[in-house]
């Protein structure tokens, strides 16, 4: 009997890579990785371990792709290089926790033919199985009904075969078919389905015809129809022998490993995704990984609606990107507490958690208790703080405006207003004080305010968000020679022209170095796709690009 073992919640599937440990050559070998893993991800991932100086993983100098064949196909596999004073056992180990496993979301729909449910695997199988069934059901039927049928009609004509020379002479007196049917009915006591058969037949059959081969055809006939009875008791097993006859012409060992979640959620301390997002509303948040924004999931599924300013509203109203593990969450709510969430706690991707405490005001990721972060307040007041400053446990860090993680690539802090004005500071300018600090003094003249981190100088393009006084939404670009330093006690500078009823509602940036890649721009309640050679194409002095969302946030990808 075939057993089905649901991992996890069932939304959920955590693979992990197989390796080879040669302790006697001193060797690592990673045999196969998880679906959707690439070397990259696990360069990237080491390269986060150096950064932080890890005990373990900082000994691993590099992976080295090796080219063979498996079964007689063409194979990858990696080397890990790593110095060879370190302890080959450990690194195994802390490599394949931490670089070498991959969170899959199932994200699964079925529609019963009215309403559409979210599903596991099980359902899917059950779904599956239940189709299935039905249909060699009906099947069977169906040739049991065919046989039943001619098996009537061949009775009925030994019914009246010693009649025959009588009923052929009728035939030909006949003046219709009716005729014919009636007479064979009411003088011969057969069925009308029996009797409008023998009617439709050709003389030639009835003459041809013996009583034994009759008898014969209907004993036949009997006989298989038993049989089609006995197989709707052997159903689940032609299923069971389909199966097995798949499994040996298609099946092979499971190379990747599967993990039960539920076994491993205690000891979780990060979330393991290469690129997505961070989203929040009012008072819920949730993880989308880039496959479940690529495939157009409906991100306001699950969302609950909740009262603000006399309005039932159900939205998003913030998001960041995330391309690295993530160890924990920083929650900002509007009281002015902060708490940082552990990853041990988020009990669920691709899908919305509700806060219980209080409104959302922001949220960034954490990758590591060195972060720092970057936030500006009501008041006007800037000031970096650390990730070490916060616990599980709320404390007080005063209200914000905008808070942003410091991007350790990047030299300069873009703020925008909503009427189109802007600061452009050194970021290694903003001091880093505690988190009760108030923070030193930035002039954004009293307007809500936007801002992102930038490298001067490279590839990257910031986009403003923009709406107009009818509620069309657009995007524009700013090119790095229309920004320059400022001093963030001085005036603001002026970035745009902005046309009456015109503001600015967000920005975000891009990556231009690649003009065919693309782009996931995440509105308050949908996404947009849009490629980088179209975003290109916008700015204030022809026609500012009109899109149909509100952008939040622009998730840059090339798959």
């Amino acid at each position: 009997m075939y057993k089905f073992k649901q991992f996890g919640s069932g939304n959920n599937i955590k693979m992990r890579a197989t390796i080879d440990i040669d302790r006697e050559e001193n060797k690592i070998i990673i045999k196969d990785l998880p679906y959707m893993m690439v070397k990259n991800d696990i360069l990237k991932t080491l390269k986060r371990f150096h950064t932080n100086k890890h005990a373990v993983l900082s000994n691993v100098l590099n992976i080295i792709e090796i080219h063979t064949t498996r079964d007689g196909e063409p194979h990858m596999e990696f080397e890990v290089v790593f110095d060879k004073n370190s302890n080959i056992l450990e690194i195994a180990r802390d490599l394949e926790k931490n670089c070498l496993s991959k969170t899959i979301p199932l994200s699964y729909t079925l529609t019963d033919g009215e309403f559409v449910h979210n599903v596991s695997i099980l359902d899917i199988v059950k779904a599956w199985y239940s189709t299935l069934y039905t249909t060699k059901v009906r099947k069977i039927g169906y040739h049991t009904s065919i046989l039943i049928s001619r098996r009537h009609v061949l009775e009925g004509m030994l019914i009246i075969y010693d009649h025959m020379d009588d009923i052929i002479t009728f035939i030909k007196k006949a003046k219709n078919k009716e005729e014919i049917v009636e007479h064979l009915a009411k003088k011969y006591k057969l069925t009308d389905i029996q009797a409008d058969a023998i009617a439709e037949m050709k003389i030639s059959q009835l003459t041809r015809v013996s009583k034994d081969n009759l008898i014969e055809q209907i004993k036949n006939m009997s006989e298989k129809i038993k049989e089609l009875d006995e197989q709707l008791l052997t159903i689940d097993d032609e299923i069971m022998a389909d199966l097995d006859t798949i499994g040996k012409k298609y099946g092979r060992p499971r190379r990747t490993k599967l993990i039960d979640l539920d076994a491993e959620q205690e000891e979780q301390t990060s979330i393991i995704i290469s690129s997505g997002s961070l989203m929040w509303s009012h008072n819920q948040y949730a993880i989308f990984d880039l496959q479940n924004l690529i495939n157009g999931k409906n991100l306001i599924n699950g969302l609950k609606s909740i009262r603000i300013d006399g309005k039932n509203t159900r939205e998003i109203v913030g998001t960041h990107n995330i391309n690295n593990d993530i160890e924990n969450i920083m929650i900002f709510h509007t009281d002015g507490t902060v708490r940082k969430l552990p990853v041990s706690d988020v009990y669920d991707m691709n899908n919305w958690i509700m806060v219980d405490d209080q409104h959302i005001s922001a949220m960034v990721p954490v990758y590591s208790e060195n972060d720092k972060f970057i936030i500006i307040s009501p008041e006007e007041k800037i000031r970096m703080v650390s990730a070490s400053d916060f616990t599980k446990n709320l404390v007080t860090c005063g209200q914000v405006s905008c808070v942003d993680l410091v991007e350790n690539d990047k030299t300069h802090l873009l703020i925008v207003t909503e009427s189109g004005k802007f600061h452009c500071i050194q970021i290694t300018d903003i001091p880093e004080l505690g988190r009760t600090a108030s923070g030193v003094k930035v002039v954004l003249d009293s307007e809500p305010s936007y801002m992102v981190q930038i490298k001067m100088d490279s590839n990257d393009l910031p986009i403003v968000s923009l709406l107009d006084s009818e509620g069309y939404r657009y995007i524009m670009k700013i090119e790095q020679d229309m920004i320059y330093e400022t001093n963030r006690v001085n005036k603001l500078k002026k970035l745009f022209d902005l046309e009456d009823g015109f503001k600015i509602t967000g920005i975000s940036k891009i990556d231009v170095s690649d003009k065919n890649a693309k782009n996931i721009m995440i509105g308050r309640q949908t996404i947009y796709n849009i490629t980088t050679r179209n975003i290109l194409t916008s700015d204030m002095e022809s026609v500012p690009k009109r899109i149909p969302v509100e952008m939040l946030g622009i998730v840059n990808y090339n798959i």
